[in-house]
């Protein structure tokens, strides 16, 4: 079983690739009972979304990473998960 916590009266979305083993009733009704939008996106087509990783998300986690070094070094505590989007 998954566990997830998440914010009330907050949306979620959750990316994820439509492989059917992840689409059942059960699944949705989860992510409806949570207000969790799920993206599906086409079967064998990460390969092609891969070079987000590269281009998009991977200068983003530099940088996050670098400003969290900074906020540790004067003192701050680390960023929870959850804290993260607040």
């Amino acid at each position: 079983m998954l566990t997830i916590t998440v914010q009330k009266g907050k949306p979620h979305i959750l990316i994820l690739d439509g492989h059917g083993s992840h689409l059942t009733w059960q699944f949705f009704n989860f992510c409806l009972e949570r207000n969790i939008h799920p993206i599906c996106l086409p079967v064998e087509c990460t390969h092609i979304l891969q070079p987000l990783d590269v281009e998009l998300f991977g200068p983003l986690s530099h940088c996050y990473s670098n400003e969290l070094d900074i906020w540790v070094r004067k003192g701050g505590n680390a960023i929870k998960k959850g804290q993260f989007y607040m």
